[in-house]
């Protein structure tokens, strides 16, 4: 299905880069990667005590810029005709999440 994993911990800060490849684009938007977000940012914030989670996204890849907005990562920097695939430029879009704004755990309270 693919591969998911914290590609950087900068651990004096407490960030972390959250990296989520699928096989192709269409997995993307299933329920399967929500639920790998949901597990990576419980992860990332309950188990290792993170403060924040960094995602970047190219602008093409609209079933993971939805995935990752409705697990509550907002859009902080848009680097404009960074990447060039499918025979045109993207830009790249970079997510961040700090822990206090994520509602984890069953009882949708934010956790500090």
């Amino acid at each position: 299905m693919g591969i998911t994993g914290l590609d950087w911990v900068d651990w004096s800060n407490g960030a972390a880069y959250l990296k989520l490849n699928m096989k192709d684009r269409a997995e993307y938007g299933r329920p399967s990667a929500a639920e790998t977000l949901a597990l990576m940012q419980q992860y990332a914030f309950q188990e290792l005590q993170l403060h924040r989670l960094n995602l970047v996204v190219p602008a093409y890849n609209d079933g993971l810029i939805t995935a990752v907005q409705e697990k509550g990562f907002v859009e902080e920097v848009r680097q404009r005709e960074a990447v060039y695939r499918f025979g045109r430029r993207w830009d790249l879009l970079r997510f961040g999440l700090p822990a206090a704004e994520w509602a984890g755990g069953t009882d949708g309270e934010a956790n500090d």
